[in-house]
C-alpha cells in the first residue's frame, strides 16, 4: 500500500472513546517499564479493555513480565511495523488479568545488517503502519493503548508520541538525566507538530519525576522544582504539564530485579498510579 493512501480520517474514525498512552523516556533505567506495566493493569482494573504494547524492538520485557513463552506468541510488534501480519483479536496473546492484552516486541532480532536492514524499513513505513494499527485496534472494541516505548531519540518512538492522545516523559531526578530530557524535549517532541499535523488533537504531554529521594534535602527540593521550570519554559510554544513525582522503593526495585514489575496493593507506586490515572481519565 502506498503511503498516499494513508491519512487521518477523523470522519471515518471508529466512534468508541480511545485513549492511546505512549510511555517514553530519555534513557533506560528510570523506571517507565514498571510505569508502563502498571498503568494498563490499573486500566484494565478499572474495565477498560486495554491493550500493553512493547515498543523496544530491540530489548522489550514484556514477554517476560507477562510470562509469555515463545511458543505461545500469536504476533509481535515488529511484524506489524514491517506490515509482515494486522492485528486482529485472535492473533493477540491474552494475559491472566481480566481486560488486558499484550503485544510483545521481537526478542531475537539479528544484530549487525539485519538490525539496520529493520530500522530502515521501520523507518520508512512505520508511522504509517502505527496510525491502521491504532485504528484497527479502536474497531476491535478496546478502550485503551498504552506503548512502551524505546527509550531515547528512537523514530518508532516518534511515532508512537504522533499517534498518541497522551504522552508520559519519566525523568529519574539526575543531573544527566535532566539535560537530555530536557534537550530531547526541546528538539524530539517538537517533531510531533510536524508529523500529526493533520490531526485535529494534539497529543497532551506531561512528565513524571521517578524514583526521587525518600526524605528529600532542602537544597534538593530546591533543585527539582528549578528542573521543572526549565522543562517547561524548554517546551514552549507547546505546553507541557507536571503530573507526579514518585518516591524510591526499595520494594519495588528488590521486585523488579526478581522480574515481577507489579506493584502490590496499598504500596506506594500502587497509590501514585492510581492518581496518575484519575488524572488521566479527566483529561
Amino acid at each position: 500500500m502506498e503511503h498516499s493512501e494513508f491519512k487521518w480520517d477523523v470522519e471515518n474514525q471508529p466512534r468508541s472513546r480511545i485513549s492511546v498512552i505512549a510511555v517514553h523516556s530519555q534513557k533506560g533505567g528510570p523506571g517507565k517499564t514498571t510505569i508502563s506495566v502498571n498503568l494498563a493493569l490499573e486500566f484494565a482494573k478499572r474495565n477498560k479493555k486495554t491493550l500493553f504494547v512493547d515498543l523496544d524492538i530491540g530489548g522489550g520485557t514484556a514477554q517476560h513480565v507477562f510470562n509469555i513463552s515463545k511458543e505461545e506468541i500469536k504476533l509481535t510488534i515488529n511484524d506489524i511495523l514491517l506490515g509482515n501480519k494486522n492485528f486482529n483479536k485472535n492473533n493477540v496473546n491474552h494475559t491472566e488479568i481480566e481486560n488486558l492484552d499484550v503485544i510483545v516486541s521481537k526478542e531475537d532480532v539479528e544484530f549487525g545488517s539485519g538490525l539496520l536492514n529493520l530500522m530502515k524499513e521501520i523507518q520508512d513505513n512505520a508511522f504509517f503502519r502505527l496510525i491502521e494499527f491504532v485504528n484497527t485496534v479502536k474497531k476491535n472494541g478496546y478502550d485503551c493503548i498504552v506503548f512502551d516505548c524505546t527509550p531515547g531519540w528512537k523514530i518508532e518512538s516518534l511515532y508512537a508520541l504522533c499517534v498518541s492522545d497522551i504522552n508520559l516523559f519519566i525523568l529519574r531526578p539526575s543531573t544527566f538525566s535532566f539535560k537530555g530530557a530536557k534537550y530531547m524535549l526541546n528538539k524530539m517532541y517538537r517533531e510531533i507538530d510536524v508529523l500529526s499535523s493533520a490531526k485535529t488533537k494534539k497529543p497532551s504531554t506531561y512528565f513524571i519525576y521517578n524514583q526521587t529521594p525518600f526524605d528529600k534535602e532542602s537544597e534538593v527540593e530546591e533543585i527539582l522544582e528549578k528542573w521543572k521550570k526549565e522543562i517547561v519554559e524548554a517546551y514552549k510554544p507547546k505546553k507541557i504539564e507536571f503530573l507526579k513525582e514518585i518516591r524510591y522503593s526499595d520494594e519495588i526495585n528488590n521486585r523488579t530485579i526478581n522480574g515481577n514489575y507489579f506493584a502490590p496493593e496499598g504500596s506506594e507506586l500502587h497509590l501514585s498510579i492510581q492518581q496518575i490515572t484519575d488524572k488521566l481519565e479527566k483529561k
